[in-house]
């Protein structure tokens, strides 16, 4: 603590990288420093009714804490669970995303983790990266720092809140169905880009169908399905009762109340999920298990007899999708 003739003062919030060099000073070219068990727990700003200068907080999660002789392009910092699996990468790439992008120049580096793995992917966003990924669980974890052939590793622990009362079964049954919706999520996200693609080629196709009037009604009749499909699953918000969500809205709000920060009063997560959202997410997967058999039809059976038929006419076939 360094303080200003009482007016102010400023506080370390992690002595760790000090403590380590002073055990060990021989140089490296990258050095990564151990982190400080993580809290798990509900974060956001207090309330206040009056204008306040308030101090920073600590960034909520797990500091990881690094130091580099030399700018390292190719750096890669991970987090894998007690089951060896990465369940968080960064990357010294000005290309990934920003919130996977690693600081690879010369120097003292701090990334801090919000205790959480992928999200939803999606074409946009195939690592799942840009949106709320899912709490990992109190446990132990391993952080690797890589460049060049060189390799750090030191552990870390996420710690359950002392004042929730959560056990270990908890936070495991949150993050198990946490992770399921999520997975869920893709797999609607990456059909429905499927359906989309195929949509546009049989448009396309219909164009080149030309006097071909049989390849026309069969690529009417696939366009017609994926737009049923696409109106039951479209991820837009419900207008009104006579117009609910689709299905892939409705996914979205059951994640948010598994991966949000806070309580479940206050439409957030944190602990054991209620039985409300676990009947929830049985009534969901049952209707996604419907949807998908007849997306299942359309990318099989329905494109395979319309690029037949497109064939025998003559006329180029509608690309399979590629997701």
């Amino acid at each position: 603590m360094i303080s200003t003739q009482g007016r102010s003062f400023w506080v370390l919030d992690d002595l760790t990288p000090l403590r380590e060099v002073a055990a060990d000073r021989v140089p490296r070219a990258l050095r990564l420093f151990t982190p400080r068990p993580a809290e798990r727990g509900a974060i956001g700003v207090p309330l206040q009714e009056v204008d306040l200068e308030l101090p920073d907080d600590r960034p909520f999660g797990a500091h990881l804490q690094y130091v580099l002789a030399q700018a390292q392009p190719g750096l890669v910092l991970e987090v894998r669970n007690g089951a060896g699996q990465v369940v968080r990468t960064w990357r010294g790439d000005s290309a990934q995303p920003a919130a996977s992008r690693l600081p690879y120049t010369a120097g003292a580096h701090r990334i801090v983790w919000d205790l959480r793995g992928a999200g939803p992917r999606s074409a946009r966003d195939p690592l799942g990266a840009s949106g709320r990924g899912v709490k990992m669980p109190p446990g132990r974890y391993v952080v690797r720092l890589l460049a060049n052939g060189a390799v750090e590793e030191r552990s870390l622990e996420i710690v359950p809140n002392p004042s929730a009362g959560h056990t270990a079964a908890d936070y495991d049954a949150q993050f198990a169905l946490s992770v399921a919706v999520r997975d869920t999520i893709t797999a609607l996200t990456r059909t429905l880009e499927s359906l989309r693609d195929v949509r546009a080629g049989a448009s396309q196709l219909k164009g080149r169908a030309g006097s071909a009037s049989a390849v026309v009604i069969m690529a009417d009749s696939l366009i017609r399905e994926i737009d049923a499909i696409d109106q039951i699953a479209a991820a837009t918000p419900a207008v009104t009762r006579a117009v609910p969500a689709g299905l892939a809205a409705q996914y979205q709000t059951l994640y948010g109340t598994l991966v949000g920060d806070g309580g479940y009063g206050s439409g957030s997560a944190e602990g054991r999920p209620s039985a409300a959202r676990v009947t929830r997410e049985r009534e969901l997967a049952m209707e996604w298990t419907r949807l998908r058999a007849r997306a299942t039809v359309v990318l099989g059976a329905m494109l395979d007899r319309l690029n037949t038929a497109a064939a025998q006419a003559g006329v180029p076939a509608v690309p399979p999708p590629l997701r």
